[in-house]
């Protein structure tokens, strides 16, 4: 085992302490990081990503409802680790690895919500685009959690500025065939009447053919609407 393979089974070993023990784990980071002289960029990879590992690893300490939400104690655990493994910007994936998902998509899909906004503040994009050959490229935030989408992270999403021209119709299809509650809130996000949201769920229940260049027909329909 190398250096840098100690070292980051070092790190690991305590960032999994840090659910049981959140004080004392961040001090001993600290002085790890100090008293071995240690850059945390160096033991990252493209098979491991600290950034990312550590919002896997961290706990939802809070349950409401049958899901657990982040508290604030968490954030400040990714906040050390982003000061002392300075990323040149939060919105990324390594390509030719298993990791194909950027920290604010990781920590969305793990309600982990306060940590996202943390993120998002930092410079982490909601519209940004997942561009891999190992999966479709230019692959936004609603498609890459396609599985795990429910009305409490889609809400987080839309929410936060989500650009209203990553609405396709293949998205749409993959909500409605997931859950149709999620095009509703979609569209109700947007401001679309229950008109609309009628006429868009005949076409599919009717299986009547519908483009790319017609859904943006009616949603310009719908916006002149609203906005004249």
């Amino acid at each position: 085992m190398d250096s840098f393979e100690k070292e980051r089974k070092h790190i690991v070993d305590l960032i999994n302490q840090y659910n049981k023990n959140k004080y004392n784990v961040l001090m001993e980071l600290e002085n790890y990081i100090k008293e071995n002289n240690i850059d945390l960029k160096n033991i990252n990879n493209e098979n491991f990503d600290l950034l990312n590992f550590t919002i896997n690893s961290i706990s939802n300490n809070n349950k409401k409802e049958g899901i657990y939400y982040d508290s604030y104690d968490n954030v400040k655990l990714i906040n050390f680790i982003i000061k002392h493994c300075p990323y040149e910007n939060l919105n990324y994936i390594y390509p030719r690895s298993i990791i194909q998902e950027p920290p604010l998509f990781t920590a969305i899909s793990k309600y982990k919500f306060k940590i996202a906004d943390y993120l998002i503040k930092q410079g982490a994009n909601i519209n940004y685009k997942i561009n891999s050959n190992n999966i479709n490229n230019n692959m936004n935030i609603i498609n890459s959690l396609n599985k795990q989408c429910d009305d409490k992270i889609l809400k987080y999403i839309l929410n936060r500025n989500f650009d209203i021209s990553n609405i396709t119709l293949d998205l749409l299809n993959k909500l409605i065939n997931k859950k149709e509650n999620l095009l509703n809130i979609i569209f109700k996000h947007y401001i679309f009447d229950n008109d609309f949201i009628l006429r868009f769920t005949s076409f599919y229940k009717n299986k009547i053919p519908l483009s790319n260049e017609k859904l943006k027909e009616l949603i310009d329909e719908e916006k002149n609407k609203i906005y004249g």
